[in-house]
């Protein structure tokens, strides 16, 4: 005779699956995966001012990491390394500012200036 067949597969546990399982504190996470689970909620609430920064501190990441320079290398995992990149980040807003202020764009200061804020908030004290 033939063997039954089952009809179910068990799924692997992957550290995905315990992650999720067991919940993970925000302490344990790095800065990019901070980044990528508040890309989510900012995508799911569509918050037109919170997305594309943190789509543009990604990019940010992911040429990093594609194009060191340099000679120097690049890990996502490393919060100094992702740390390195809001500094970059945070201080072309700063010049941006200055310049719409200096051009008298004060709404686009502010635009910038709301922008900053949300970098800024990555940032360890």
């Amino acid at each position: 005779m033939f063997a039954p067949r089952l009809y179910f597969r068990a799924r692997p546990t992957t550290t995905a699956v315990l992650r999720r399982c067991l919940g993970s504190t925000a302490d344990a996470q790095t800065l990019d995966a901070r980044l990528k689970a508040d890309l989510k909620a900012a995508m799911k609430a569509k918050d037109k001012v919170r997305l594309p920064v943190i789509k543009g501190i990604l990019s940010d990441i992911l040429y990093a990491e594609k194009n060191p320079a340099g000679g120097a290398s690049f890990s996502r995992g490393s919060d100094a390394d992702v740390a390195a990149i809001f500094q970059r980040a945070i201080r072309r807003r700063n010049d941006s500012i200055e310049s719409f202020v200096g051009g008298g764009r004060e709404d686009l200061a502010e635009t910038e200036r709301a922008k900053l804020a949300i970098l800024q908030d990555y940032l360890p004290t």
